[in-house]
């Protein structure tokens, strides 16, 4: 595609030996139009490098109407109006090239993206080709340029229509499958082994829309692609499908685990009360010896009454607090060993609940998971 230059509509043109045609008679507007002609002509390299002059057929009729002066107002105005025209066609063949460069920038950019350089097809090439033919013609006309423009605009357009199409699916459908991975990422692995099938049918759809991709096969890539779409679609209302019933199992396992862990809760606050309370149940009365009576008793030796301890009651006494004492310490010891039984099971108990708190904790995520997709 050959860019088209910008023009200078108002090109003031000296004209030396080589455009001796410009006479000094000739109709003032006419020599103008002439010289902005002559200007655009000028813009254009053929394909040495060297600047486009006039056409023959221009140059000789332009003679002919300066040289003549009995030449008709209308003939002069009828030349005026084709100069015009080409004119008019050299700038509507500007305003079409620079669409069709945009065109071709942001197709060349989009390519650039995925590593790709543009390969045009054969029938653009030939338009391509055929430009320095077209321009070199001594019948060159605006009209023609714009023509070749049109041309290429239509063959580029044709083109490139499933090209944007091809690469708009194919973002539509990266957007779709970055979705689903993070979604079949959160199923568990019966629900992602349900789903096998369905995610290589895609996978295929769109490892052959990428290779047509890379062959620049836009209409067949089209194609694919927006079967890779329908294929995403269907495997996301798959994924949802197990999602919601993955939500009402969670739900249903969070609700036993719920009832579980208070049940838990109570049999440790159980066990916590039981171990708190105090053992001692027997009460042992050590103050039984000093509640004995003194017998007021007569001492031969020493010839008087004194008083002694009253050995039956104390021994009563002693009897009755060993007695006590041992059923105490058996109790002490059955109570010991019952608390570090409770404090055993309490133990047990809490590391349940925690193991259940911690799976509580899991099915919470994974709920709170599945709530935000």
């Amino acid at each position: 595609m050959k860019i088209a230059l910008t023009f200078i509509l108002a090109v003031m043109l000296v004209w030396g030996s080589d455009h001796s045609f410009a006479m000094d008679n000739a109709p003032t507007s006419l020599t103008k139009h002439i010289e902005t002609l002559q200007g655009i002509y000028g813009q254009y390299r053929d394909r040495h490098g060297k600047p486009l002059s006039l056409p023959s057929r221009i140059k000789n009729r332009y003679q002919s109407l300066s040289s003549d002066p009995a030449q008709s107002k209308n003939e002069v105005s009828g030349f005026i109006q084709e100069i015009e025209q080409n004119i008019a066609d050299f700038m509507e063949a500007e305003k079409v090239s620079d669409k069709t460069n945009r065109t071709l920038d942001l197709f060349s950019m989009n390519l650039l993206k995925l590593g790709l350089k543009s390969e045009m097809p054969a029938n653009i090439k030939a338009i391509d080709a055929s430009y320095f033919d077209i321009i070199e013609s001594d019948t060159f006309t605006g009209g023609d340029l714009l023509t070749y423009h049109l041309r290429y605009q239509t063959a580029l357009s044709d083109y490139t229509e499933d090209a944007f199409k091809a690469l708009e699916a194919r973002q539509t459908v990266m957007r779709i499958g970055r979705k689903l991975d993070i979604n079949a990422a959160k199923l568990a692995s019966a629900d992602t082994a349900g789903i096998a099938k369905d995610t290589e049918k895609f996978m295929a759809a769109m490892n052959e829309a990428e290779n047509l991709t890379k062959q620049q096969k836009w209409s067949a890539a089209k194609h694919e692609f927006e079967k890779s779409i329908i294929l995403a679609n269907q495997l996301a209302t798959k994924i949802e499908g197990k999602q919601v019933q993955r939500h009402a199992t969670v739900a249903t396992e969070l609700e036993a685990l719920n009832t579980k862990i208070n049940r838990l809760e109570k049999r440790i606050e159980g066990y916590a009360d039981d171990f708190k309370a105090p053992c001692q149940k027997t009460i042992v009365d050590y103050s039984c010896a000093e509640q004995c009576p003194e017998r007021h008793e007569w001492d031969v030796i020493f010839n008087h009454y004194k008083n002694v301890p009253d050995y039956r009651c104390l021994s009563q006494c002693n009897n009755a607090q060993q007695e006590k004492q041992a059923l105490f310490d058996q109790e002490q010891a059955a109570c010991f060993d019952d608390k570090r039984r409770i404090k055993s099971k309490g133990l047990q108990l809490i590391s349940e609940r925690d193991s259940l708190l911690e799976n509580q904790n899991r099915l919470l995520e994974e709920l709170r998971g599945i709530n935000q997709l």
